[in-house]
C-alpha cells in the first residue's frame, strides 16, 4: 500500500488535467495540443475520465490532420508528376518534329521508278553460256515496265533497256548512233538480229543434242533448263510445234529410272510429263529412304503357286518307275540289288 494522496499531490494532478484540456482560443494545431498533453503526463499518474476524453479527442483530431496532410502531399506529388510527363512528352514531340524536318530537307535523288523498288531482273549478257533467249528476257523486262504507273517514252524505255544490258550485249549497242540508241524499237531489232540469228539457233541445237538430266538434278529443274533450250533451238516456229518438241525431248532425255515410268503413263502434254516425273521421283526417294531406315530387311520374294483348273484332276508329282521284264520290282531297284548266282 502506497502513501495516501496528499493535498499537494492532488493539486499537481489537477494542474496536469487542466493542461490536457485544449483551450478554445488557442491557434495551435491539434497535433501540437496532443504532444503537449502527452508531455505533461507521467506513467505513474492516475488519469481521470475527463482526461481520457480529452486525450481521445486530441488523438482523433491529430489523426485527421495527418490524413489531410497525406492527401495534400499526394495531390502535390501527382500534380508534379503530371507536369513532368507533359513536359517530357512535349520535348519528345519537338525532337521528333525536328528530326522529321531534317529528313524531309535531305536532297532526293531522282529515279525512274516512282512506284517503289523494281523487281530483280538478271542482266542480259548475250554470252553463249546463258541459255536464256533474248525474246524471253525482253518479255520479262517489258512486264516490269508495265508495272509502272507512269507513261514511258521511247527514249526512257531505251535507257531502261540499256541499263540491264551487260557484256557482249552492251557492247553491241555501241554499233548504233546516238539517235538510234534513243529509239527503243531500233535497239530491240538490232539485239534480236544479233542474238537470235541462225548461229545462235545452231548453238542451241548443239546444246540440246547433248542435254541430259543429271543424277542430282530434279525433274522440275531439268524441265525448266530444257524448255529454254528447245525455245532457243526452235525460234520462229509456231507454239504448237514447240510444245510437241519440248514434250518429246523431255521424255527422251530423262534419267533411265524415271523415263520408263513416264513413258508407261504416255502423257499428252509437257505439263503432264513433268508432273508424272515429279511423282515417280518422289516415290523413288521414299523407297530409298525406307531401305536406308530398314537395311536388315532383304528383298521379299514372290511365291507363285500352281492352281488347278476346274474339271481336271490334279496329277501326282511322283513319276512311275519303269518295270523290268520278268521282275515285279522296278528297273531302278533291280539295278541297285542285282541277283547274284550262287557258287556250286
Amino acid at each position: 500500500m502506497g502513501p495516501p494522496p496528499t493535498r499537494a499531490r492532488a493539486s499537481s494532478i489537477d494542474s496536469r488535467a487542466d493542461a490536457l484540456t485544449p483551450s478554445s482560443g488557442s491557434d495551435a494545431p491539434p497535433s501540437h495540443s496532443l504532444a503537449d498533453a502527452l508531455s505533461y503526463l507521467d506513467d505513474r499518474a492516475s488519469v481521470r475520465g475527463r482526461d481520457v476524453k480529452v486525450l481521445r479527442d486530441a488523438t482523433v483530431v491529430a489523426i485527421s490532420e495527418a490524413k489531410e496532410e497525406a492527401k495534400a502531399d499526394t495531390t502535390r506529388l501527382t500534380h508534379s508528376i503530371n507536369e513532368n510527363n507533359i513536359t517530357l512528352l512535349r520535348d519528345l514531340n519537338q525532337s521528333f518534329a525536328t528530326v522529321g524536318q531534317r529528313i524531309d530537307n535531305l536532297p532526293m535523288v531522282a529515279t525512274v521508278s516512282p512506284d517503289g523498288p523494281l523487281p530483280r531482273i538478271v542482266p542480259f549478257t548475250g554470252s553463249g553460256e546463258d541459255p536464256m533467249q533474248f525474246s524471253l528476257w525482253l518479255r520479262r523486262l517489258e512486264d516490269v515496265m508495265r508495272m509502272r504507273s507512269t507513261t514511258w517514252t521511247t527514249q526512257q524505255k531505251a535507257y531502261f533497256l540499256t541499263g540491264y544490258l551487260d557484256g557482249v550485249a552492251r557492247e553491241k549497242l555501241e554499233e548504233l548512233t546516238d539517235e538510234e540508241r534513243d529509239d527503243y524499237g531500233v535497239v530491240v531489232e538490232h539485239l534480236k538480229r544479233t542474238f537470235e540469228g541462225p548461229q545462235h539457233r545452231y548453238m542451241a541445237r548443239q546444246a540440246l543434242a547433248s542435254c541430259q538430266q543429271q543424277v542430282a538434278e530434279s525433274a522440275s529443274t531439268f524441265a525448266n533448263r530444257l524448255l529454254l533450250l528447245v525455245r532457243a533451238a526452235t525460234a520462229g516456229q509456231d507454239p504448237a510445234s514447240q510444245k510437241d518438241r519440248v514434250l518429246e525431248e523431255f521424255v527422251s532425255r530423262l534419267r533411265p529410272d524415271l523415263r520408263y515410268y513416264v513413258k508407261l503413263d504416255n502423257p499428252s502434254t509437257f505439263e503432264q510429263a513433268v508432273a508424272r516425273a515429279q511423282m515417280v521421283e518422289q516415290l523413288l526417294r521414299e523407297a530409298t529412304a525406307d531401305r536406308l531406315m530398314r537395311p536388315s530387311l532383304g528383298p521379299q520374294t514372290v511365291e507363285v503357286k500352281a492352281t488347278a483348273f476346274p474339271g481336271r484332276k490334279v496329277r501326282g508329282t511322283q513319276r512311275k518307275q519303269p518295270f523290268h521284264q520278268g521282275s515285279t520290282q522296278p528297273f531302278q531297284q533291280t539295278r541297285r540289288n542285282p541277283v547274284r548266282s550262287r557258287s556250286p
